[in-house]
């Protein structure tokens, strides 16, 4: 966590970015907005996301009393929202310390619910993140580090550290989704989380920053998620096995009557030892 009193590279002030939804957001708000960022450290980045050619937006005036960058997107396509997209990748060039120099706590001010990923992102990176608006709990107010009603000022503290999706955790997946797929590839998720809990006990999604493991399947790269009749959801690598261990499979495979007639997915869980050890 980053010390309000000072940045953990510089010795100075965390340096705060505030990145307003302002669609989602009332201009009502601003200077509130700003009073509790100024409490987090010193406010370098100030900037506001909107389609302003939108007459009833009413931010005109707060823009200017509080000297945020007006970031305009037209909403150009239907269903898609360009002012989400352009703050979400600011967000992104700000945790790699692009022009305005490294962001110790990111402010992100939105009564929409979709930012739950980046707010990951950010944490995981070892930055502060901080939501503000005025939302129901969503996976965004549970995955900041904390959350500021902007209703009645009250702050919800994430109580989780969200670690990163890190080799090991795709690896374990991977080994889990081998040992309980059937002959398409295909696994139930349950019967897969069965085998993650096996390999890494206490573990649990909520410490990735996700609220289900269905959530998190479906966010882990080379894996791909679909829901079947009965509301069943199934899970399946998209990555073929690595030919180390395709070859070891394969030879193991020819001599499974060795084995006491070892199925195939016992066969690839031996590949996997055998390559990986």
């Amino acid at each position: 966590m980053i010390d309000v009193n000072g940045s953990e590279n510089s010795g100075s002030r965390p340096r705060v970015a505030v990145l307003i939804d302002l669609e989602n957001t009332s201009h009502r708000l601003a200077e509130k907005i700003f009073h509790e960022a100024a409490q987090l450290g010193e406010v370098v980045v100030r900037r506001g996301y909107a389609d302003f050619s939108n007459k009833a937006l009413g931010w005109g005036a707060a823009i200017n009393t509080q000297l945020i960058d007006p970031i305009h997107r037209s909403a150009s396509s239907k269903g898609k929202n360009s002012s989400d997209i352009a703050l979400t990748i600011d967000a992104m060039d700000l945790l790699y310390e692009g022009f305005h120099g490294r962001i110790d706590v990111f402010c992100i001010v939105t009564s929409d619910g979709d930012f739950g990923q980046i707010v990951r992102n950010i944490r995981v990176k070892g930055r502060e993140a901080i939501g503000m608006g005025v939302a129901p709990a969503s996976a965004f107010t549970q995955s900041c580090s904390r959350y500021v009603s902007l209703v009645d000022n009250k702050v919800t503290a994430s109580t989780v550290t969200i670690r990163a999706v890190d080799e090991e955790v795709v690896r374990v997946f991977n080994a889990a989704l081998t040992q309980t797929r059937a002959d398409d590839g295909w696994a139930t998720l349950a019967e897969m989380s069965n085998a993650v809990i096996q390999s890494l006990p206490g573990f649990k999604p909520k410490n990735y920053g996700f609220k289900k493991l269905t959530d998190m399947a479906e966010n882990m790269p080379g894996f791909e998620v679909e829901r079947i009749d009965g509301g069943v959801v199934r899970i399946r690598s998209l990555v073929s096995p690595e030919p180390e261990v395709a070859v070891a499979a394969n030879a193991l495979d020819g001599a499974k009557d060795v084995f006491f007639g070892l199925d195939s997915n016992v066969v690839q869980l031996v590949a996997n030892h055998v390559y990986r050890h």
